[in-house]
């Protein structure tokens, strides 16, 4: 029986890239072309992720780099409007609450966390607890975040659902016991869900539990 669903944020609850999303808000008010330096971005909102970088900390050397005034406010506004939810699945949500314990474990950063907390409480309220790599300083798909998540609920992994969009952390959760769901789009999520309520095995070849 599934007791528990634990869900990823990013790609899951919000639709496409939220980084991309960002860089094509970047390059449309400061007209340069930040998809050359994706990398450069993506690593300094890694170190964010990690919570060992603090927001002020990247706005000041995106200033720097591109010699800028962005300030703090504007910038966290940018960072909002980057986000895409996804209607379909936090609907979905609120269907699965009246079934199911629902967890988040979510790689993040301290501006997307305030963000959810004034903006989405409502979708927040659905989870009867969040975990974010920033304040957790681990992060998937480090086995440890998981573990962490498991003991302290008193989860049994074999009666848990992990979704996420990224193969590499649904693997790591299918190492531990749980069963794995690489979201797709809201169809693909609802009949595989349903497919393990109703206990049928799942078939996931590219997965080892011995990797």
């Amino acid at each position: 029986m599934i007791k528990t669903i634990i869900f990823d944020w990013g790609g899951v609850l919000t639709r496409g890239s939220w980084t991309g999303a960002l860089i094509d808000l970047f390059s449309q008010r400061f007209k340069i072309d930040f998809a050359a330096d994706y990398n450069f971005i993506d690593q300094l909102i890694i170190k964010m992720d990690h919570g060992e970088m603090e927001f002020t900390e990247f706005v000041d050397k995106f200033n720097k780099k591109y010699k800028e005034k962005v300030k703090i406010e504007d910038m966290f506004e940018m960072f909002s409007s980057a986000v895409r939810p996804n209607n379909e699945v936090i609907e979905y949500l609120k269907e699965l609450k009246d079934k199911v314990q629902l967890l988040m474990l979510s790689n993040n950063h301290e501006p997307i966390i305030t963000y959810l907390g004034n903006n989405q409480k409502e979708m927040m309220d659905l989870f009867e607890k969040k975990y974010f790599s920033a304040i957790e300083k681990d992060w998937k798909p480090n086995k440890s975040i998981y573990e962490k998540v498991i003991k302290e609920n008193n989860l049994n992994p074999e009666e848990t659902i992990f979704i996420d969009d990224k193969l590499k952390n649904v693997h790591v959760a299918f190492q531990l016991g749980m069963k794995g769901i690489i979201f797709a789009n809201i169809d693909q999520l609802k009949k595989e869900i349903e497919d393990l309520f109703l206990g049928k095995e799942q078939e996931i070849p590219m997965f080892k539990k011995d990797d």
